[in-house]
């Protein structure tokens, strides 16, 4: 009994954690951003989808980005008047411009539909070392320019071409996600 009653402690203390950065997030840009919760998921159509329960009614539209705290989350793909689906970055339809932090290296990061993403068009003699973070860019036209995306996990460049086989952790688990914040398009 005392077992369940400590877990439902730690429990209500990382929840509480989780949300005073999201409200952190909210009071340094009260008019840049839209906290919404995740309601669900949605695995059965062309994209891999979480659910939010937030729509029109509160401004969202689509291809808005999505974050939390960790980094980028993905965007918005279809919005009704009160929840709205948005495509994870770890879907095999997304692609986000993104930069090695720190470094002038530049590629596409896509999703490969498993935990992992890949990125691309990054050669072999580019800077780029496991470890590294990468940030968007903001040349996409979706993502705002330096938001946190992953870190590089693998670097082959041993394989034919002139491009190295990047693997990427994003920072955000999305079979996690209880809370996101959707920035408004300027």
């Amino acid at each position: 009994m005392l077992e369940l009653e400590n877990q439902k402690i730690l429990n209500l203390e990382t929840e509480n954690k989780r949300l005073k950065t999201i409200l952190h997030l909210l009071e340094q840009n009260p008019n840049a951003m839209i906290a919404a919760r995740v309601v669900g998921e949605d695995i059965k159509n062309w994209f891999k989808c979480i659910i939010i329960d937030k729509g029109k009614n509160y401004g969202i539209r689509e291809k808005m980005p999505v974050i939390t705290p960790r980094g980028v989350v993905g965007q918005a793909v279809e919005v009704n008047q009160w929840h709205s689906k948005i495509m994870i970055i770890n879907d095999t339809n997304s692609s986000v411009d993104v930069y090695v932090e720190g470094k002038n290296t530049r590629g596409i990061l896509e999703g490969t539909g498993q935990n992992t993403l890949k990125l691309k068009y990054i050669l072999k003699n580019d800077e780029a070392e496991i470890g590294d973070k990468l940030v968007t860019s903001g040349k996409d036209s979706i993502y705002p320019k330096g938001l946190p995306t992953g870190i590089v996990i693998s670097i082959n460049r041993n394989k034919p071409g002139i491009f190295s086989d990047i693997d990427v952790m994003p920072f955000n688990n999305f079979k996690r996600l209880d809370e996101v914040l959707i920035i408004k398009k300027r």
